[in-house]
């Protein structure tokens, strides 16, 4: 969240952490067998994320 928040308002900030992470736990869980392979490849899904793959339309209020 650090990196997000030295750029945007701290709302904005945590709604683009969460959202970075929800991705990449989304590709991650595509590539894993269980939690042994899942953090590795959640990991490197952290690292691929761009953009464009954040797109407003993936939230939902609550």
């Amino acid at each position: 969240m650090g990196g997000y928040a030295a750029v945007a308002e701290p709302f904005e900030a945590a709604l683009a952490a969460l959202m970075h992470f929800a991705v990449a736990g989304e590709r991650a869980a595509l590539h894993s067998a269980g939690p042994g392979s899942f953090v590795p490849a959640f990991v490197d899904a952290l690292a691929l994320v761009q953009p464009e793959d954040m797109d407003l339309a993936r939230v939902r209020r609550a």
